[in-house]
């Protein structure tokens, strides 16, 4: 009871505007740590909590004592539950012991997707229970269903530590990461863990810092965005939104860009108003939307590039951060060029700079304005986003110079 007594108003709190974004919860095993997240869960939708998909609770644990508690409220709450349970694959090899924690197996994704569908079409508030592995493709394919993300605003996950030792971050992470770039509220994070010695701690805080960087801090791969920005030539402008097409176009023309993506978050009419305006200053450009091609955006690279004739030159293809959120297959570029980057997401920066090719040092060709390095150039209308931009990825950006982009001012 007293668990429950500490713990049910943090969790009913969290879908509050005022609350912090970050709890954690220690205790011992069997103490009422995943009662007091049911509890919570339902009392948030007894009252404000709207419709749609309000949280999404990741655990490594069977689904029977979330549902249990979840089912013994069920006539006192509006609230509908999805599980998605993941077993051990059971692969064994003569000769060679069985591991259990070796690798796991979910679902069908597309029965997934239908189950969830059907259940948010009714229209009541749902919550998301299950396994990091088989509720991530869910979470991946979501918005090519139309299902909304949009509404979530809690990301709980239990038996933290048992979720590290089984090396689940990288899940743990991505999810995170695509539930914060669609939620149009602050995501709030509940972490349950046992209870630590002093000296076990710091893989609490490690978590912490993995979830708010959106970057698996525990794995090999923790700095691979950091590394990839340290190889590529940053630029920066800062004016107007109204200008960047017109600024980009000289830009362009002083420098010989090459083909290249650029990342417009703001909406569809604004990237049909930016294709529009760097087409009349001369400039290829062209809308892409591959999450209604079902993810294939190789497949909408080679549509679009067989519509236009060699002589036109370098193009450029306007699409969201949805795309490299969701790992959607696009292909390789050498320029990636940013029309600003969320303040409250500055991770997705360097997720978009994953689009860029990597030449070794023995095969780039040093010619041209940027040598043999792939080129990032962020258009933003205050400066202040290129400085948080500096400290998190640990690069310089250097100011395009006036005098190639005086056409577009």
């Amino acid at each position: 009871l007293e668990m429950q007594r500490r713990v049910v108003p943090m969790v009913t709190g969290a879908f509050r505007e005022e609350n912090k974004s970050f709890v954690t919860v220690q205790g011992a095993p069997q103490c009422g740590k995943t009662s007091a997240l049911v509890l919570g869960l339902l009392g948030a939708s007894a009252g404000p909590m709207e419709a749609g998909l309000r949280a999404v609770v990741l655990s490594t644990s069977a689904t029977g004592d979330f549902r249990k508690y979840f089912d013994i409220c069920a006539g006192a709450h509006p609230a509908r539950l999805e599980c998605f349970e993941s077993e051990s694959r059971r692969v064994q090899f003569e000769g060679v012991d069985h591991d259990p924690d070796a690798a796991f197996t979910g679902g069908d994704p597309v029965e997934d997707l239908q189950r969830l569908a059907k259940t948010l079409s009714d229209g009541a508030p749902t919550v998301i229970f299950g396994h990091p592995v088989r509720v991530l493709p869910l979470l991946r394919e979501a918005p090519s269903w139309s299902l909304n993300l949009g509404t979530v605003q809690v990301l709980a996950l239990d038996d933290a530590e048992e979720t590290i030792r089984l090396g689940l971050m990288d899940e743990v992470c991505e999810t995170c990461t695509i539930l914060r770039h669609f939620s149009q509220q602050k995501l709030r994070h509940i972490i349950f863990s046992q209870a630590l010695e002093h000296e076990a701690r710091s893989m609490i805080r490690c978590l912490r810092n993995s979830l708010l960087r959106q970057q698996n801090l525990f794995g090999i791969r923790a700095h691979r965005t950091q590394a990839r920005a340290r190889s590529v030539n940053h630029y920066y402008a800062v004016a107007p939104r109204v200008r960047w097409p017109a600024m980009l176009a000289a830009l362009h023309h002083a420098l010989a860009l090459p083909s290249g993506i650029i990342f417009d978050d703001e909406s569809n009419e604004a990237r049909s108003r930016a294709r529009s305006a760097l087409r009349s200053h001369g400039v290829t450009a062209s809308v892409w939307n591959a999450l209604q091609e079902q993810g294939s955006g190789a497949r909408a690279a080679a549509r679009d590039s067989a519509m236009l004739a060699p002589s036109q030159g370098p193009s450029f293809h306007l699409m969201p951060s949805d795309l490299v959120v969701l790992k959607v297959d696009l292909p390789q570029v050498r320029c990636v060029l940013h029309f600003e980057v969320p303040r409250r997401e500055l991770s997705i920066y360097g997720l978009r700079l994953m689009c860029l090719e990597q030449n070794s040092q023995k095969k780039a060709i040093r010619k041209g304005p940027v040598g043999g390095r792939s080129l990032s150039v962020l258009f933003v209308e205050e400066e202040e986003v290129v400085r948080e931009l500096e400290k998190t990825f640990g690069v310089q950006m250097q100011e395009v110079p006036t005098e190639m982009i005086v056409s577009g001012m």
